[in-house]
Order: C-alpha cells, then sequence, then structure tokens
C-alpha cells in the first residue's frame, strides 16, 4: 500500500501503539477485530485485482468475520463500500453480488447489532435526546489518535501533522491507497456526526482500532516525505522519538 520502508515503519509503529499492545494481552474481541479487518482488506484487494467468483467468495468470508467479531464491523463493511464506489466502480457488478451475498448471510449480525444500537452512542453530552456534533466527534476522533500514538502534547501533534503529511503524499503519488484510509475512516466519523450523545456505553479508542493500521501507514508516509526534503537526517530521530513516547504513553496509560 505505501511501499517496502514506509511499511516496515508503519509496523513498528503499530507494534509500540498502546491500542494494540494492551488490547493484545487481555481475552476481549478487539485483536481478533484488528485481525479480522486486515483480512477482509487483503481479500478485497485481492478481489478487486482478480475479480472472479472464488475470490470474492473469501471476501465474503473475511468481512462476515469482521461483523461476527464485534458490531462495529458493520462501519468496515461501509467502509469497503465507499472505496468501490469511489474508486473501483469497474469491479461494481461483482461487489454488488458479493455485498448482497454478505447482507444476507449477515442477517443474524444485523439483528443482533440493533439490539445492541444504543451502545453506539458517542456519551459526551446529556440527556441523549442531542444528535453528534463536531466538537465531542473531534475530541473523541483526538483521543483516537493519542492512543493509537502517543497522548504527550508535542508527540501527538507532531504525529498528526505526520499523518496529515502522508495522506497529501498518498494521494499524490498512491491515491488508491489514500482513498481507502479515507473512506475506513469517513464512514465512522459520519456515523459518529450523526449519532445521538448521552450513553453510558460511548464508543472509546478500541472501537476503531481496525483505523490503527491506516494511521501507522499515514505517520510511515510522512515521515517518508520528510526525507526527501533538507530535514531527512531527523527523520531517525524522529521516528525514534515517536516510538518512545508511545511506549511511555502505553505505560501512562495501563502501567
Amino acid at each position: 500500500l505505501v511501499g517496502r520502508r514506509p511499511a516496515l515503519v508503519a509496523t513498528a509503529l503499530t507494534g509500540a501503539s498502546w491500542t494494540l499492545l494492551f488490547h493484545g494481552v487481555y481475552g476481549r474481541m478487539y485483536s481478533l477485530f484488528l485481525l479480522t479487518s486486515l483480512l477482509s482488506l487483503l481479500a478485497l484487494l485481492a478481489a478487486l485485482d482478480r475479480g472472479g467468483r472464488r475470490a470474492w467468495s473469501l471476501w465474503v468470508v473475511a468481512i462476515l468475520a469482521v461483523v461476527a467479531t464485534h458490531p462495529y464491523g458493520a462501519l468496515v463493511l461501509g467502509g469497503w463500500v465507499v472505496f468501490v464506489l469511489w474508486r473501483r466502480r469497474d469491479r461494481l457488478r461483482e461487489a454488488a453480488l458479493a455485498g448482497g451475498a454478505v447482507a444476507l448471510l449477515g442477517t443474524p449480525f444485523w439483528l443482533t447489532d440493533l439490539v445492541l444500537a444504543g451502545r453506539f452512542d458517542v456519551g459526551v453530552g446529556g440527556g441523549g435526546e442531542k444528535l453528534g456534533g463536531p466538537v465531542p466527534v473531534l475530541s473523541y476522533l483526538l483521543d483516537v489518535a493519542a492512543d493509537f500514538g502517543s497522548g504527550y502534547r508535542a508527540a501527538l501533534w507532531g504525529g498528526l501533522a505526520l499523518a496529515a503529511l502522508g495522506l497529501v503524499t498518498l494521494w499524490r503519488t498512491r491515491r488508491d491507497t489514500a482513498a481507502l484510509a479515507l473512506s475506513l475512516a469517513g464512514v465512522p466519523t459520519v456515523a459518529l456526526l450523526l449519532a445521538k450523545l448521552g450513553s453510558a456505553a460511548s464508543p472509546e479508542s478500541r472501537h476503531l482500532i481496525f483505523l490503527l493500521p491506516f494511521y501507522a501507514l499515514a505517520v510511515a508516509a510522512g515521515l517518508e516525505r520528510l526525507r526527501a526534503t533538507r530535514v531527512r537526517v531527523l527523520v531517525p530521530l524522529a521516528l525514534s522519538a515517536l516510538l518512545v513516547a508511545q511506549v511511555a504513553w502505553a505505560w501512562h496509560s495501563t502501567p
């Protein structure tokens, strides 16, 4: 998606993230949610690349595993739908048939999600009557970025700046990768903006764990872009500082 060197950097950033470290050591579904969402991505890319019944059948199995793992798997599915409609309409007929199979075979999960729908709310307001707005959603997304990277202010804003630079760079050089990231991030953002406030079971950073690799890829792409500038000698220091800050934040969050 981004080239070998940025991919290795992104792997290191993901491995040092509190979100992965913490949710990898206790028996809840979030590591499995991350695994299945990545498998669905690989299956989708293979189906879009090669086409054919076998490839799309594998994607159907993979995305059903995602929605079986967590109710927010529907957001992953929505992100892939947006991406196909946006960038790969050449495969639209095959994708529509596979999506229809998912819609039918996933019926037990959709019914379960309806029962759990109240737990989708952004619990940062009062009363549960108003609709979600940009300020609480932005605050939540900043918390997610902090747990993906580091919550220390300098590291948080530095990581976000690198991620923004990386996305701009990817849009110019690897547009499909940027579109994947924007599609997958855009669906939950819109959903949260429309959600009601005030639920006791508000979403936390773990609910968007499927975005963690894309955040790391964007930061890595930003660092790679800096390698082509006069400050390239600072890139190894910046990466080291980010990794140290991430591990320090993990220790601070869950000693």
